[in-house]
């Protein structure tokens, strides 16, 4: 009886636990695999693009920076797997004949999203 006692309080606090860390767990904000798909306008001065040497995206949330990837080229799209929301992205293209940038700060939502930037000398320096 004393060992039956014994389990089902031990059973009862297992039970609380699992119950407060789930609680606990749908505090976070829930994440999803969120696609950016980039339209690049260009400054006339932007070169071809065998002459990129590197691209840097960046995405930033309240002044933090999330996630930062170089590429070799001009990516056309990149698949995230953060929460929804509203974020600054930068991109930082570093070329033969100087380094463009630009930002664009957007919401975000699961699924495909498509983010329109101004890629020229002056812009986001």
């Amino acid at each position: 009886m004393r060992l039956l006692a014994s389990r089902i309080a031990l059973l009862g606090i297992v039970a609380s636990l699992l119950i407060l860390g789930g609680c606990l767990q749908t505090s976070q904000p829930p994440i999803y695999e969120i696609i950016v798909n980039f339209r690049f306008v260009e400054h006339e001065t932007f070169p071809a693009e065998d002459q990129i040497i590197s691209t840097k995206i960046t995405l930033i949330r309240e002044n933090e920076e999330l996630w930062s990837e170089n590429f070799g080229t001009l990516p056309e799209q990149v698949s995230l797997y953060v929460s929804p929301g509203t974020y600054s992205i930068s991109v930082s293209v570093k070329t033969y004949v100087g380094t463009f940038r630009g930002t664009a700060t957007q919401e975000l939502e699961p699924g495909e999203n498509i983010v329109s930037l101004i890629l020229c000398p002056q812009c986001g320096s």
